[in-house]
């Protein structure tokens, strides 16, 4: 997986494995909202050292599944749709 050198979230610039070290301390937070969890989470998965990520489908035709995706597949799919 190409990872950028950088990161801009909320205005400030991070390296990979800084930005990484400030979401894992963000989730140790108790108080933390619900969308901030899932958010911090995607965000550790996606920046994390696995080439897949896992997202769940969102159940409208039936339960709910998790699908196994790689990160290079869907970089490259976002890329060509431009």
């Amino acid at each position: 997986m190409i990872k950028p050198k950088n990161i801009i979230f909320n205005g400030k610039q991070f390296l990979v494995d800084e930005f990484l070290e400030f979401i894992y301390g963000q989730l140790k937070n108790k108080g933390l909202e619900k969308y901030l969890i899932d958010l911090y989470s995607f965000y550790s998965d996606w920046f994390g050292h696995n080439e897949t990520i896992s997202v769940q489908s969102s159940g409208s035709t039936g339960p709910p599944k998790t699908i196994v995706f790689n990160k290079r597949q869907l970089v490259k799919s976002a890329r060509q749709t431009g």
